[in-house]
Parts: C-alpha cells; sequence; structure tokens
C-alpha cells in the first residue's frame, strides 16, 4: 500500500453516477468521490517495492476517496509520473486515456483499419484520437462524428466536403 498526499484529483462521470447511486462500485452513502488522483507518495507499505516517499503518483482509486487530502491506495494501482509533469494535467487524461487505450487495444485496430469516433469532443474520444496517430479526419455527412483512418493522427488533416 501507498499512502499518497493529494495534488490533484479528477471530476468525471463515474462521480456523478456514484452521486445518483448507479456506480456500481459504490453501493451506497456514505462514501467519499474521486476515482482519480495524482499526487506525491508519503508512505510506503511493508514489502512494495519500484516507490519510494517522495514520488509523484497518479491512480485510479476504484471505490472513491481522491477528494481526500491523503488517500491510501494499493501500490500495484499506481502509476509513476515523471516528476515535472504537473498533477493536474495527469489527473486529467488518466480516465479517458486508459479508456480509449483499451478501447483500441481490445478492437485489435491496426494499420488500415478506419476507426469512427463519435462526437470526438470528450477526454476518452480525444485520447482515442490521440493513439491513432498520422490519420485522416474526415466529416461524415449528417453523421455528428470522426471518421479515422489508421495509420495516424499526428498531424490530422480536416477535409470537410469530400465525401467516402
Amino acid at each position: 500500500m501507498l499512502l499518497v498526499e493529494v495534488q490533484a484529483a479528477g471530476i468525471n462521470y463515474a462521480d456523478v453516477l456514484a452521486l445518483s447511486g448507479q456506480y456500481p462500485a459504490i453501493t451506497k452513502a456514505p462514501f467519499a468521490l474521486g476515482f482519480e488522483i495524482a499526487g506525491v507518495v508519503q508512505q510506503v507499505g511493508e514489502n512494495v517495492e519500484g516507490f519510494k516517499v517522495g514520488d509523484p503518483v497518479a491512480a485510479l482509486t476504484l471505490t472513491g476517496g481522491g477528494y481526500a487530502s491523503h488517500i491510501l491506495i494499493p501500490a500495484a494501482t499506481a502509476i509513476l509520473l515523471p516528476r515535472q509533469l504537473d498533477p493536474a494535467l495527469a489527473v486529467a487524461v488518466l480516465l479517458q486515456g486508459l479508456t480509449a487505450y483499451i478501447l483500441l487495444d481490445r478492437a485489435q485496430v491496426k494499420d488500415g483499419d478506419v476507426v469512427m469516433v463519435a462526437a470526438a469532443a470528450g477526454g476518452v474520444e480525444r485520447g482515442a484520437l490521440d493513439g491513432i496517430s498520422d490519420g485522416e479526419v474526415v466529416p461524415e455527412g449528417n453523421f455528428r462524428g470522426t471518421v479515422i483512418e489508421r495509420g495516424g493522427l499526428n498531424a490530422a488533416r480536416h477535409q470537410a466536403g469530400r465525401d467516402t
């Protein structure tokens, strides 16, 4: 286990679901909100390797509690962060970025595939777009989404009016 001083905590849809009683991991009140955190390790539990006091980390808390000043988390859920990374930035992309990564990985997207990202305005959608590098973004008629040919999005080109 790691005791972490919380420097930033995310606000996500999971928090809204928990407040409304619809989040499966939280069955009923009372509970503490906050499912993703970034902070500094204050204490390291026995037999924990790979972390030391002062290390910057981020984690998904899974059962809440991230809105506290400190949180005790399993070391297996912690991600060591670069010291220069702003904790607010780390926590802002943690859940959405991980979700996008898992979606692309499980879909087994490969070069040459076409990926449709619906309403690419949220964190998961933007993470999916970032996970596809050097691709082509093509608006699709009345569909309010983005179709990307796998192969990259590092230099995406918006091609309004193109028929596909």
